[in-house]
């Protein structure tokens, strides 16, 4: 068995890239405020720029943060997933016990996402989108701790089987990947 906890992260450099881009956007159009400032010349479309460098700004910020800190955690007593800054994956917990449902939904639209949505008997939804992105020894390990610690979630029992067929029939897209460790440190793959 997996040695607990294992720890998935989200591959950050994409957020990176894209954040950087925003913020460098932003600071490019900072200049031309603070020259308009500087001549002077202070009309509404400097304060429309003015507001556009803040916004764009933030954005580029929660951008970057929301890989960087987002983590999916499971250990001896469950579920944990740490994303203060994401609306896509908001944080939960779920105890082991508390399990009642564990499996892959498929989105179809102008794309196929596929989702691994964990659910605890209070309600609480715990969703990884791009499934499809997560390494095989994660489903066989996370099909292992559903057997042995969450009886209620009866379709959890295949749930490496699940992650396999979504990994085979994904469309390649472009999508962050996970980075998954065990107790150990070692990467899963």
């Amino acid at each position: 068995m997996t040695q607990l906890p294992i720890i998935v992260t989200v591959s950050p450099w994409m957020a990176l890239i894209l954040g950087g881009c925003t913020i460098a956007l932003a600071l490019r159009l900072a200049w031309n405020v603070i020259r308009s400032v500087r001549a002077g010349a202070i009309n509404a479309t400097t304060v429309r720029q003015g507001i556009a460098v803040l916004v764009a700004l933030g954005v580029g910020a929660v951008v970057i943060l929301r890989d960087v800190v987002w983590e999916l955690r499971l250990g001896d007593k469950g579920i944990v997933l740490h994303a203060p800054v994401s609306r896509q994956y908001p944080s939960g917990e779920i105890a082991w016990s508390d399990l009642v449902a564990a499996h892959v939904v498929i989105h179809r639209g102008s794309s196929t996402i596929y989702e691994l949505s964990l659910t605890g008997a209070d309600g609480t939804v715990i969703a990884l989108w791009n499934a499809d992105r997560l390494p095989a020894q994660f489903g066989s390990s996370l099909q292992a701790l559903i057997v042995e610690r969450a009886p209620r979630a009866a379709d959890g029992r295949n749930i490496a089987e699940q992650l396999a067929y979504v990994r085979q029939t994904a469309q390649a897209a472009l999508a962050p990947s996970y980075r998954v460790r065990d107790g150990r440190g070692e990467t899963l793959r």
